[in-house]
């Protein structure tokens, strides 16, 4: 018999709206950076990525990074935060979204880096023209800031 846990912290999680989110897979001390736009908030995000669809990435990169042909993927902790309410985060186009993303990706690798925590970063977002935009930067600070007080408490944890 198979036997799964769901924790929600808020029915935040499952409200339509951007959301950039970071998830940690504790077996693979694995961490995964993204941004979504789904109907069902994180949870529809978070639901396909650890589906066993093609629509998978975040399946996918644990497989390609750690050179696996299948993995069973448990411990994961998904972490979102809501984008602010400006137009450029809510439309359908993920360009402001993935702008942000790369920014709070790269302020997150070098926390890593300079802390010497365990974590091996496996998704891939490349920079765009909107990743100037102080818009983009300060949600991706505030954001970075909050991910890397949950990777502190985390690490805290498990040292």
């Amino acid at each position: 018999m198979h036997v799964a846990k769901i924790t929600v912290s808020s029915d935040y999680a499952a409200t339509r709206r951007p959301f950039i989110y970071m998830g940690l897979i504790q077996e693979f001390n694995a961490l995964y950076i993204g941004e979504t736009f789904s109907h069902n908030g994180l949870m529809g995000r978070a639901a396909q990525h650890i589906s066993l669809t093609n629509s998978s990435t975040f399946r996918k990169r644990v497989c390609e990074v750690f050179n696996y042909g299948h993995v069973n993927l448990s411990g994961i902790v998904f972490h979102g935060s809501g984008l602010s309410e400006y137009r450029g985060f809510w439309q359908t186009s993920n360009e402001y979204r993935r702008a942000v993303e790369f920014l709070v990706q790269m302020r997150i690798m070098n926390f890593l880096a300079e802390n010497k925590m365990p974590y091996t970063p496996i998704s891939r977002v490349t920079s765009n023209g909107y990743c100037a935009t102080s818009l983009v930067v300060q949600e991706s600070t505030r954001i970075s800031d909050e991910f890397i007080i949950i990777l502190s408490k985390v690490n805290d944890e498990f040292s």
